[in-house]
């Protein structure tokens, strides 16, 4: 069975380490996408009274 030096051992944990931050580095802006929205709101006319039925219409100017 081979010894394992401290060195190894150092640099092995240093190894882990290192691939476990960049694992962490390229998941985390990941978790910022999402696919879905919610949108709440009312629609009202010129003097405030709320519209009945009114159908609402929304798009994003980027992808549009």
């Amino acid at each position: 069975m081979k010894k394992v030096g401290w060195n190894s051992l150092v640099h092995c944990r240093l190894c882990f380490f290192s691939e476990m931050l960049l694992v962490c580095a390229f998941t985390m802006p990941m978790m910022a996408q999402f696919t879905t929205a919610r949108l709440d709101g009312s629609v009202l006319d010129p003097s405030g009274l709320g519209l009945a039925g009114a159908t609402v219409t929304v798009k994003d100017e980027l992808t549009a």
